[in-house]
């Protein structure tokens, strides 16, 4: 349960995804997505407020050992840690580092 204030705006926090497809008393409100995470357009009082997280594919495919984590743009090259046109030109020869990169996902308490 969630509460709306008299702007009509839930904000959720704690939420790691990419989006969440948002249902309010059990009617679909629809998708939503960080870093705000906001719900608008709602009565003020108690809500019931049901997510369904959308996770990033970067835990499935990754390149889990490029240096920058988590890219907006991947290339094949970048799993192998060869520095190409979707790094940044301050980018050194050989992206690759030893430590792996994941992801958080997962609401991270109570909406």
């Amino acid at each position: 349960m969630a509460a709306a204030g008299e702007d009509g705006r839930i904000k959720l926090g704690h939420i790691h995804g990419d989006c969440a497809r948002i249902w309010v008393d059990n009617r679909e409100y629809g998708v939503i997505w960080g870093p705000a995470w906001v719900i608008t357009g709602l009565t003020e009082g108690i809500h019931r407020i049901t997510a369904e997280l959308v996770p990033s594919t970067f835990n499935s495919y990754g390149p889990h050992h490029h240096m920058e984590g988590d890219r907006h743009v991947i290339s094949p090259a970048q799993y192998e840690g060869v520095k190409n046109f979707a790094d940044s030109e301050e980018s050194p020869v050989c992206t690759k580092v030893p430590q792996w990169h994941f992801r958080k996902f997962g609401i991270g308490r109570e909406i």
